[in-house]
């Protein structure tokens, strides 16, 4: 399970996202780590994420999924630091809840099934209502049930629909996730349904040198051929320059950066030559 402070899934569900942006943002955050109130996935290439995220996730297009990245990157959710050569996710309450002691309650628990397909194929409003009760309810199957009434103009807004009856077909689509009871004064009483956390999310464990299969033979012998002892972060930018041009063209960039006799001795000049 991944944490999430509620600032953030406000400012997810309250911006102009797709559908598909959302569950990007949270398979992102699913493979973040946390240290010192950081959260970031490190030593990557958005092309070596999506390859490492597409086989967990198959119904995650790489077109779809870049143009999610760069939504939620001009949104502020998501940052890349190439002085870092990581990805950041953007969650300043997250952080001061680290630094609390965790004695905060800027945080929720997110549980699994909101990284499953069923949760992708929600409608944005759909999974918008998903994280908002999530937020409300605070993870937990035995807190009080949330009551919400739709035809509260707040409610409507953020799943940006004009009717009540709108609001409430919405509500009968996230009953896979949540147990809820529509009372005679038009009022849903929502808690997490027990069944919700019976999904299981099952992880394949990914070699990053198997995004580079289809080159990767042609790239050590490239490498061997001067005895150079490469790191993954260089193979991965060589297999990049690979796959944008001819090898021919790269063969004769590399002869100014490279000794034959030894090594490369100034990589990173050779790949901003480009």
């Amino acid at each position: 399970m991944k944490k999430i402070s509620r600032a953030n899934i406000e400012k997810l569900i309250k911006s102009k996202l797709t559908g598909n942006d959302i569950s990007v943002f949270l398979v992102l955050l699913l493979h973040a780590n946390e240290e010192k109130g950081a959260i970031y996935i490190l030593e990557v290439s958005i092309n070596i994420v999506f390859s490492i995220l597409s086989r967990n996730f198959p119904y995650l297009s790489r077109s779809s999924f870049y143009a999610s990245f760069k939504r939620l990157e001009s949104y502020g959710l998501i940052s890349v630091r190439e002085d870092k050569n990581a990805i950041f996710i953007n969650d300043p309450e997250l952080i001061t809840a680290f630094e609390g002691d965790f004695k905060t309650k800027g945080y929720i628990t997110l549980p699994d099934f909101v990284f499953s397909k069923d949760f992708h194929n929600l409608s944005v409003s759909g999974k918008r209502l998903t994280l908002k009760l999530l937020s409300m309810l605070n993870g937990s199957t035995n807190h009080k049930p949330v009551r919400l009434d739709p035809s509260d103009p707040a409610l409507m807004s953020l799943l940006r629909k004009n009717t009540s009856q709108q609001v409430r077909n919405v509500f009968e689509e996230v009953k896979i996730f949540f147990k809820i009871v529509h009372t005679n004064n038009d009022i849903f009483e929502c808690r997490i349904s027990k069944k919700a956390f019976q999904f299981e999310l099952i992880l394949k464990h990914i070699s990053p040198l198997n995004i580079f299969k289809r080159v990767y033979k042609v790239v050590v012998s490239f490498f061997r051929r001067w005895g150079y002892n490469y790191t993954l972060s260089e193979l991965e930018k060589l297999v990049m320059a690979l796959r944008w041009f001819k090898k021919k063209e790269i063969y004769e960039k590399l002869k100014k950066y490279i000794r034959l006799e030894t090594t490369i001795h100034d990589f990173e000049a050779y790949f901003t030559s480009f």
